[in-house]
């Protein structure tokens, strides 16, 4: 599925020499790999906590502390959401094997975040899942540097 507003972000065919550092899947193969993988992590996120659990948790922190943590986890949701969709554009770069299975599991910690922030029985484990698959993949695109190229015209020398 291609979208011509998101063009601007194929890179060229010189930028895409086949390496050996360059994965053996393709884009749309990496792309669909993380949306089954966050898909299966949300849904076992949310699964993970009972439903006795849960309401016991709802009825000790109250309606408006229950309010305001599952509209911070649709806000986290979001959140999640942008920066799954940047990985996808990153997937479309040479990207090497481990890197791309590392942004995938970071994927996979992230989106298992808000579904026990959501259920309240376990907010803290939910958050430190959220912010910690977050954290993780701040550090591998920043480590990364596998679109500099974009950036090149802008350069000083």
């Amino acid at each position: 599925m291609s979208f011509a507003l998101f063009s601007q972000f194929e890179a060229p065919a010189e930028a895409r020499p086949e390496s050996r550092q360059s994965a053996r899947l393709g884009a749309r193969t990496l792309s669909a790999m993380l949306v089954a993988v966050v898909l299966v992590s949300a849904v076992a996120g949310y699964a993970f906590t009972t439903g006795a659990e849960s309401v016991r948790a709802v009825q000790a922190a109250g309606p408006e502390l229950t309010r305001l943590l599952r509209a911070m986890a649709l806000l986290k949701c979001l959140l999640a959401v942008g920066a799954l969709f940047l990985v996808t554009v990153r997937f479309r770069f040479p990207i090497a094997p481990r890197l791309a299975a590392a942004y995938i599991a970071a994927g996979a910690a992230m989106a298992a975040g808000p579904g026990p922030i959501w259920t309240m029985a376990h907010v803290g484990l939910g958050a430190l899942l959220l912010h910690g698959g977050l954290a993780a993949m701040l550090l591998l695109a920043w480590a990364d540097g596998g679109a500099t190229w974009r950036l090149a015209p802008w350069r000083r020398a």
